[in-house]
């Protein structure tokens, strides 16, 4: 009986004991040297978005570099296209689209008016018969001229003697004329110009995109090049 009742009175006493009540808004406790080792940690650490870069002969740190800069170039690098142009060469058209085939580049051709180029056209006007235009065209092949013969239009029935982009070789041509008896007139004529430029529809590595624009400019150094974000 007294076991049980010293047995009984253990139980009671371990019952009593209570974990202390928290407090609102205390904090937890830290021994001192812990608190200073975190503290020191947090200094250590650079910021969200940046790296720190030590020298590694001296093992000096060398200051923090924004690697969310570093990274939006690097994604800017991968996403280039080139917009290359104008041009108005249908050859050197033709041979940058292959030049770029060959790298594996695809590209779209972008067409463009620009201003009107003014041409100065030579010609004689309307004979009263084909018959007689026709024996003037053979008058003028055997004297070394190149020419044909109106079919439609304002002045059908003359003679074409071509087009020139430069008024002085007009006039040249209409004075030759005239000293072989040979009425001949000058037309002005607004002739608008088609360009074209290439865009390529996928990214352009950056030592591919250097090699390309060297080609290019080797075969036409005016033409332009502009760098734009790949859609």
């Amino acid at each position: 009986m007294l076991n049980l009742a010293v047995a009984g009175l253990t139980a009671l006493e371990h019952l009593q004991r209570k974990a202390p009540p928290e407090l609102e808004g205390a904090a937890e406790l830290k021994l001192l040297q812990e608190t200073a080792s975190e503290g020191a940690r947090q200094q250590s650490r650079p910021n969200a978005g940046q790296a720190q870069f030590v020298n590694t002969a001296s093992g000096r740190s060398v200051g923090n570099v924004d690697t969310r800069a570093l990274e939006e170039h690097q994604v800017a690098e991968l996403r280039t296209c080139i917009i290359v142009g104008p041009m108005s060469d249908i050859s050197l058209l033709d041979e940058s689209v292959r030049l770029f085939d060959d790298f594996g580049v695809q590209v779209e051709k972008i067409l463009t008016q620009a201003d009107a180029r003014l041409e100065y056209w030579v010609f004689i006007p309307p004979f009263e018969s084909r018959e007689a235009a026709e024996n003037r065209i053979e008058e003028l092949d055997s004297l070394g001229f190149d020419s044909f013969y109106i079919s439609q239009g304002e002045v059908r029935g003359g003679i074409s003697l071509g087009l020139f982009a430069a008024r002085a070789s007009a006039d040249e041509l209409v004075q030759r004329l005239n000293a072989l008896g040979m009425t001949s007139k000058i037309k002005e004529l607004q002739k608008p110009v088609s360009e074209y430029r290439l865009m390529t529809l996928v990214p352009v590595p950056p030592n591919t995109r250097k090699e390309l624009l060297g080609l290019l400019a080797a075969r036409d150094s005016s033409v332009e090049h502009k760098e734009i974000i790949c859609k």
